[in-house]
């Protein structure tokens, strides 16, 4: 049987995952043979406890540093129609590739780009304020597909038109999945929400990883902008995050010191971000963990 949908992700000092991501494409209800999982490795590394899988799995090496050149190489090692993006710390649900298939045998002829549902882990308990906010904030896949662009924790896009444009701009370490749908979306291609298809999230447990992924986000922001939107860019970063705090509040059904929390780390991170616009300003390199 042919491959349909070749699973890809980049992995950065990320192994410790793999293990349980591929147990998670083990339990797919779909027929083993219609995928495979590609593994691009970006930091030289590789997994040394792969073998016995009842699907393919192939392995690769990127050495240009960035998720998204990582992600152009495991296209190229790709035998499916489809491409399915996700990341080393995602956990897929069991009718994850179903639910795709489903979708790309119902709009695949018209539609060529699906985003599908990114949901936080589901903790019995949090251990410290920073797996709240990170709980809380999530990634809004069903924001951003209504924004027109889609994140690559839970992307499906055709192979040919995935190749056709050139993949991933491999000159962001952040938001580059943005880019690349705005560039389809020029061309005429929407990316269709499918919420069923959906993935876990692991949340982030420390300062360290909240505050990292904040200024990696920024740095892919900036370089994105251009002109007059990156002037927005930055008066935006200065202003108070309300947006987010306003998101936060309205989530009722969470108990208000969660809230709480999350609004204390959000309001600490804004300085980070404030920082992290200066550096980028002053022309240092953005971060790329």
């Amino acid at each position: 049987m042919r491959v349909k949908f070749s699973v890809i992700v980049p992995v950065y000092q990320q192994w410790h995952f793999i293990e349980e991501l591929v147990c998670c494409l083990e339990s797919q209800v779909i027929s083993k043979d219609l995928f495979e999982l590609v593994l691009i490795s970006n930091d030289g590394n590789s997994p040394s406890f792969l073998g016995g899988e009842s699907f393919q799995i192939k392995t690769g090496k990127c050495k240009k540093p960035g998720s998204y050149a990582a992600r152009n190489k495991g296209a190229e090692l790709a035998e499916g129609d489809w491409l399915i993006f996700t990341d080393a710390d995602c956990l897929p649900d069991s009718k994850w590739i179903a639910g795709i298939d489903r979708a790309v045998g119902c709009w695949g002829g018209s539609v060529k780009l699906f985003a599908g549902d990114v949901r936080s882990q589901k903790q019995y308990g949090f251990s410290n304020i920073y797996e709240v906010y990170d709980f809380m904030r999530g990634i809004p896949q069903e924001v951003y597909v209504s924004a027109g662009v889609a994140a690559t924790a839970n992307m499906v896009v055709d192979r040919f038109l995935f190749l056709k444009f050139g993949g991933f701009s491999e000159n962001f370490f952040s938001s580059g999945d943005f880019e690349f749908c705005r560039r389809l979306r020029v061309k005429g291609h929407q990316v269709l929400f499918l919420k069923s298809a959906f993935v876990h999230h692991r949340v982030r447990c420390s300062w360290q990883s909240v505050a990292t992924k904040a200024r990696r986000i920024k740095g892919g922001q900036f370089f994105l902008s251009q002109g007059v939107g990156r002037i927005k860019l930055i008066l935006y970063t200065l202003l108070p995050p309300v947006r987010v705090v306003v998101f936060f509040w309205r989530k009722r059904e969470i108990y208000i010191g969660y809230r709480l929390m999350a609004t204390f780390v959000q309001i600490r991170l804004w300085g980070v971000e404030i920082r992290e616009m200066a550096r980028l300003m002053l022309g240092a390199k953005p971060e790329r963990h």
